[in-house]
């Protein structure tokens, strides 16, 4: 319904006058008059079809100066008083998703195009041109498989089947198609027209295109296919432009004071590759809205074993010996809100167990190196020198080892960074945690150097379960290289949040390997100003 209390109130709009605020508020008063019929459907606890009808008839009534001349206002109109005129005491119910009721209601109406059309020229299928005889014939989609089309026989009989019960082979609708493509050659001027390509694959001209070209001959052929080039040439001549320029890159520059100065660990790695996409989440405050009713996704599955195995570690012992039934109860309380999509929670945590399985043999093997274990720890690490800076992050594992150092695990069931990129300091988490760790930012741990970084692939079938190391340069320590990951991030910082001389712009260093789209790639219009590998240029 229309809510008055959510409409700008004339003191919320300084910029506008008094004249335009009255004149704001008649209309707001004409909207909320003409609105009232519906407004009074949704405020019940039920409706019917025709009160959902009436409603919406007297509402586009009130809305529109001049209703008949609406395009396809005479076609709801019919099919209103159609519903109208049904029994009063029709089936109720609650005025919720009536666009999804509308949508079925209307299935079967139809509002055809009442634009007048050209005189001059007419659209014909091939049972409707075979009598015609037009100042010029135009046969289109003169190509293999579309004219004539395939001699399918069908997904139920087979050609010897359709023959001994009496039905017409497959063949004679392409006997068919060669009888009108004849004809509509007796015409006195006649275009042939059939394309290059299909989509984005490569297409045949139609073997009546290639008959044609064997019985006049390659010279007369080539003198045909000249004059379709000249016709060509024109149509593309239309689409020309003289001056090609291509679409700019977004580069915004908002003042250096509404920039963040608080980021996460994983938001390093999207400052240093697209900054734009932290000035769409953090400046313009946008986020995305998952849709209603959507199914959990793998980033919901992921949440889900990060928590079942922190809470194992926190709460539990590797060595006891229910560990997996621990687990597997942990297990179903976390998928336990999947309860209304059964079959999917049954699949998950069924996966979840061959995972879980390997968990324990992996902690098992380590535990005799291990002091102690802290899931899910978070961290703080602030920079006086860069105004006060502030880098979070919650490392799914940080394990105290018996010599003292720490070993840091991170969880993915994910893609885990290529080794090009860990040695470029492209996937920089895990060495600013160590760094963190290193300046005893983790609430409760005192400063430790690090060991060992380590991914953990949680995955389906034999990849259910795979480590990996962090991969170093050959001439750099681990030391070293959270070292350069800390300096790097904080040159970032300091160039691209404290300063305002340069423009958050998306796309610096793009994965090359990533397969999907950005959050804020539509806004940011990539599209329009890139040219993605595969692709056609914009």
């Amino acid at each position: 319904g229309l809510k008055r209390a959510a409409l700008p109130t004339p003191e919320r709009l300084p910029r506008v006058s008094a004249d335009e605020a009255a004149a704001l508020e008649e209309l707001f008063d004409r909207l909320e008059q003409a609105l009232m019929p519906v407004t009074a459907m949704l405020a019940g606890e039920t409706i019917n079809a025709t009160a959902l009808a009436a409603g919406l008839a007297e509402a586009i009534t009130g809305l529109a100066a001049a209703p008949g001349k609406l395009p396809g206002f005479d076609v709801f109109t019919e099919w209103a008083n159609e519903l109208l005129a049904l029994e009063s005491d029709a089936t109720p119910f609650a005025p919720v998703n009536l666009d999804a009721v509308l949508s079925a209601l209307m299935a079967d109406v139809k509002v055809r195009n009442t634009l007048r059309r050209r005189d001059d020229v007419s659209i014909w299928g091939s049972l409707e041109a075979r009598l015609q005889n037009p100042d010029l014939m135009i046969l289109a989609g003169l190509n293999e498989g579309i004219w004539p089309g395939a001699a399918d026989p069908g997904p139920w009989l087979s050609r010897k089947m359709r023959l001994d019960i009496g039905l017409e082979p497959p063949e004679r609708q392409q006997g068919l198609a060669a009888h009108d493509f004849e004809t509509a050659m007796g015409n006195r001027e006649v275009l042939i027209a059939y394309a290059l390509r299909l989509g984005t694959a490569p297409a045949l001209p139609s073997r009546l295109v290639q008959r044609l070209d064997g019985f006049v001959g390659t010279r007369r052929a080539a003198v045909l296919r000249d004059k379709g080039a000249m016709l060509i040439a024109g149509a593309r001549a239309l689409d020309r432009a003289e001056v090609t320029v291509a679409a700019p890159m977004p580069q915004p520059k908002p003042p250096a004071s509404v920039r963040p100065k608080r980021l996460s660990v994983t938001a390093i790695e999207t400052l240093m590759r697209s900054p734009y996409d932290l000035y769409a989440k953090h400046i313009l405050n946008l986020r995305v809205i998952e849709p209603l009713g959507a199914m959990p996704d793998a980033r919901a599955r992921g949440s889900m074993i990060h928590a079942v195995f922190a809470k194992f570690v926190e709460q539990h012992e590797v060595s006891d010996k229910d560990a997996v039934a621990i687990l597997k109860r942990l297990a179903e309380a976390e998928f336990g809100g999947l309860d209304s999509i059964g079959e999917q929670r049954d699949i998950w945590l069924k996966r979840f167990a061959a995972a879980a399985d390997a968990f324990l043999t992996y902690e098992r093997q380590r535990d005799g190196r291990v002091r102690k274990r802290h899931a899910e720890r978070k961290g703080e690490w602030t920079f006086p020198d860069l105004q006060g800076f502030t880098l979070s992050g919650v490392a799914d594992r940080l394990d105290l080892m018996a010599d003292g150092t720490l070993e840091i695990i991170d969880f993915k069931t994910g893609t885990i960074p290529s080794p090009k990129d860990m040695r470029n300091f492209d996937a920089p988490q895990l060495l600013l945690e160590a760094a963190m760790a290193g300046a005893g930012a983790f609430a409760g741990l005192p400063p430790a150097a690090t060991s060992a970084l380590t991914y953990v692939k949680i995955g389906l079938g034999p990849e259910a379960f795979v480590t990996q190391g962090f991969k170093l340069r050959d001439d750099q320590s681990l030391a070293e290289a959270a070292d350069e990951a800390a300096r790097r991030m904080q040159l970032h910082v300091a160039a691209l949040l404290l300063k305002d001389d340069l423009a958050l712009v998306p796309r610096i260093r793009p994965a090359v390997n990533q397969t999907w789209r950005g959050a804020y790639e539509h806004l940011a219009r990539t599209d329009e100003w890139t040219l993605v590998t595969g692709g056609d240029a914009p």
